[in-house]
């Protein structure tokens, strides 16, 4: 019984031994878990802090772009509404073609037959001279008169009432033209005789067409426009007695300039753009007069000419009167 106790003892000490050094074991192991968390702790405060730093950055950048994109669209939305408010200030300034700008130049404009063609014409004074214009190909088929032996085409005018007032002829092959690079034919004209009942030309008002100020070199796109002459739309089948035939009747069609055709500028003698226009235009018309209006009021702007036919549509040029003085 003597052992007793020290067996006890021995057993005691073993306990504490495993004690201890089970403590030691998971301790170590504890403190090892403890300073693992610790470090990835300490790299996730990293890993944090850095795309914190990198969504800063990135939210600047993104400030700096959405501040240069408002920047520009301020200046393009400035730059719109300045070109808005010069278009509504053009507009503003400048009022349609009305009739009282036209009425007192619709007498001069008068109706050319030859052989096998028709157009219009204008009549223009010259120093004394009264002159005729209108398109080259408009009188290209003169009449032959075998009694005279001699060529001509006929121009008829008409007063405001749209009754006949004058009477008179017309020598294509004695024709010329400012520019040869136009498609125009200038002529003298000549009475057909004292006997002849519809002989007045001295009545109609062409001297205030030929006073009248040219447009400027180049017309704005979106001025407006105004067109006479006798165009095949303003023909109409009409009974005189026992006798059938045509007549045709001066029109005015309005619009405005809607392109320049600046194909034309192939030389130094044409050196300006026709006018593309958006009025009314046909067969007849050709060699009339064309208008437009500016601050400064209504002018000849030039000679309507030809149409471009297209899938739908048809477009209708004027000849630049600057080109055709020029």
């Amino acid at each position: 019984m003597a052992d007793r106790p020290k067996t006890l003892k021995i057993l005691l000490y073993a306990c504490l031994v495993a004690t201890v050094l089970l403590l030691g074991f998971y301790g170590t192991k504890f403190y090892s878990n403890y300073l693992t968390n610790q470090v990835s702790q300490e790299q996730q405060a990293i890993n944090f802090q850095e795309s914190l730093q990198a969504a800063n950055e990135e939210i600047s950048q993104l400030k700096a772009e959405s501040q240069q994109v408002a920047e520009e669209s301020k200046n393009q939305i400035s730059a719109l509404e300045e070109r808005i408010s010069e278009e509504e200030n053009f507009q503003m300034d400048i009022s349609p073609i009305t009739a009282s700008d036209l009425n007192k130049y619709l007498s001069a404009v008068v109706q050319i037959n030859c052989e096998n063609s028709s157009g219009s014409g204008v009549l223009w004074s010259n120093f004394g001279d009264l002159l005729l214009i209108t398109n080259e190909h408009v009188v290209t088929q003169p009449i032959f008169n075998q009694t005279k032996n001699e060529y001509y085409c006929i121009g008829w005018a008409y007063a405001l009432k749209g009754y006949a007032e004058g009477l008179f002829t017309v020598n294509p092959y004695e024709s010329w033209s400012f520019n040869d690079f136009t498609d125009i034919a200038i002529m003298t004209t000549e009475h057909l005789g004292s006997n002849m009942e519809l002989n007045k030309l001295e009545e109609l008002n062409f001297l205030e067409i030929s006073d009248t100020r040219l447009c400027p070199n180049v017309m704005e796109i979106g001025s407006p426009v105004a067109l006479v002459g006798y165009p095949a739309f303003g023909e109409k089948s009409v009974a005189y007695g026992d006798t059938e035939g045509t007549q045709s009747f001066r029109i005015t069609t309005d619009g405005i300039i809607s392109g320049h055709d600046t194909s034309v500028n192939f030389t130094d003698s044409a050196p300006y753009p026709n006018y593309f226009v958006s009025a009314k235009i046909d067969s007849g018309n050709s060699g009339g007069i064309a208008f437009s209006k500016d601050k400064d009021g209504i002018c000849v702007l030039g000679v309507p000419t030809w149409l471009t036919v297209g899938n739908y549509e048809t477009q209708g040029l004027v000849q630049n009167m600057q080109n055709i003085i020029y």
